[in-house]
């Protein structure tokens, strides 16, 4: 197995962690393997001709390589077309395997060099015709074609005129096994070729995927700060939208036994600069029953609080729009924008009609929405709070937010998330990155999840006797690819932490 140990103390004034590592496998790119290098004349002599009316030969020729080596070689076939052959106007050469393959699981992919001489009959397309690599399977001679394309002299060639296939591998669900190779060229009817066409073939051969020593998960032990923490944890997604949205959308600031209506967050905690274009965000959606995620592109009506790094320092800015869905929020108008030194503190608006008074803790500004807020956001407005990166780099960074609030307003909200039964974690686009941090929560744990290796997590007090290392019991959280779990008030005595991949 693998095991990553940590220690933790009864308090975290100091972490000690190890590495002990022991085999562990899981699924990995592996082997290569040669049906034919071509190097010499015995191994283009194990090639026979398999079908079609066409004239052929064969002959290995040490002067060509597909890798350009002087000292190796590559088989030279010779086809002769004929219109006269129609349907048959076409030839393979076959090759049995050293041993059939029986897991057809492993197979990942096939590869091929081929080179056409500039002389040969060209076919209706002014190409040479349609070259395929194919299995022959199961208990019979069952054609499962791996390369299939239109070749030619000066088609997708590299400067020395060969052209180098890579295909997947891919089998019937109840195919059994694979025994022989084939290599085709047609010429058929569409293609009409009429004439010889020269080709060499070098360096056949597949990969596997296959059991293999697999690097070991990164594992950290880190502080944590109470709140609701929201990490942009779709790899690859450099705009996710991570948010979550209050269940009701009872928090209008348009109602006449209303005065200022105050919408707020407060962020306790920031990825460490420079994360340019790390955005934390408040909106508010109006008059749509159930709004969904994308919400400043999707829904109609949105007021769009955002917080960003611009390098060096945060800026606070505010847009709108109004009937205007599947429009991006930044045609809308820029009402505000303040500046400050640090993104910790308390961020919002106030709102009386269309009057705004945007503040951070740098500052106040002052705004003014247009008249055409006041028919779209009467019904309903409900609240929105998240994150978006932004930026490449920043992709699996998170922010924690430790209250967020709606003072004034006909329902008011004061969020110090300890629950989330008043937010809907739906429309976040992976709502696994939205995790409470409960306020006795001490530290988390956070590993790097290997495709298809099931680590769990064990523990003990007793590093240096331990005879065996009980499972922790302790949840475990998916947060994107990562693993996560938050330990509690701590206990009298250190206890360690190890993964461990059976």
């Amino acid at each position: 197995m693998k095991t990553f140990i940590v220690n933790r103390f009864p308090t975290l004034a100091a972490v000690l962690s190890g590495l002990i590592w022991c085999l562990a496998s899981n699924p990995a790119y592996a082997d290569t393997n040669f049906i034919s290098k071509f190097d010499s004349a015995s191994e283009v002599d194990s090639w026979t001709f398999d079908f079609g009316s066409v004239t052929h030969t064969n002959s290995f020729d040490p002067t060509m390589d597909g890798n350009t080596n002087a000292l190796s070689g590559a088989m030279k076939v010779t086809f002769g077309f004929s219109t006269n052959y129609l349907g048959d106007n076409k030839g393979a050469y076959i090759i049995a395997l050293s041993a059939p393959i029986t897991n057809l699981l492993d197979l990942d992919s096939m590869h091929l060099d081929v080179k056409v001489d500039s002389g040969s009959a060209t076919d209706a397309f002014g190409l040479n015709g349609y070259f395929a690599v194919a299995f022959r399977a199961n208990g019979g001679w069952d054609w499962r074609p791996t390369i299939g394309d239109n070749i030619g002299a000066n088609y997708q060639v590299d400067e020395n005129g060969w052209r180098h296939f890579d295909a997947p591998i891919t089998f019937n669900q109840d195919d059994t096994n694979a025994h022989h190779i084939d290599f085709q060229l047609y010429g058929g009817p569409s293609q009409n070729i009429d004439g010889p066409v020269t080709l060499w073939i070098d360096n056949l051969y597949y990969t596997t995927f296959s059991t293999s020593t697999s690097p070991p998960p990164t594992m950290t032990m880190t502080r944590t700060i109470h709140g609701l923490n929201i990490t942009a944890s779709v790899v690859g997604e450099t705009y996710q939208r991570q948010d979550i949205r209050t269940g009701t959308g009872n928090y209008s600031w348009i109602n006449p036994s209303n005065g200022a209506v105050t919408y707020s967050f407060t962020i306790t905690n920031f990825p460490a600069a420079p994360t340019n274009g790390f955005e934390a965000r408040l909106m508010l959606v109006g008059n749509h029953l159930a709004p969904g995620p994308f919400a400043d592109y999707n829904e109609t009506n949105v007021v769009y609080l955002r917080l960003y790094d611009v390098g060096g320092h945060y800026d606070e800015e505010l847009y709108y729009k109004v009937n205007a869905d599947h429009v991006s929020i930044f045609s809308g108008p820029l009402l505000a924008r303040l500046s400050g030194p640090s993104p910790l503190g308390t961020w919002g608006i106030t709102v009386a009609g269309t009057n705004i008074t945007m503040f951070g803790p740098s500052g106040t500004t002052n705004a003014v929405f247009g008249d055409d807020v006041l028919a779209n956001f009467n019904s309903y407005t409900y609240v929105y709070l998240g994150i978006v990166p932004n930026n490449d780099v920043n992709v699996g960074q998170s922010a924690t937010f430790s209250a967020a609030s709606v003072s004034g307003a006909t329902t008011l909200l004061d969020e110090h998330f300890n629950l989330l039964n008043k937010w809907y974690k739906g429309v976040a686009q992976d709502p696994t990155g939205v995790l409470l941090i409960p306020t006795n929560t001490l530290a988390k744990i956070v590993w790097s999840q290997p495709p298809n290796v099931p680590y769990t997590l064990h523990a003990t007090n007793r590093l240096a006797a331990a005879t065996s290392w009980p499972a922790a019991g302790l949840t475990i959280n998916t947060v994107g690819t990562n693993k996560v779990v938050l330990i509690t008030t701590p206990t009298n005595s250190a206890t360690f932490f190890r993964l461990e991949n059976p």
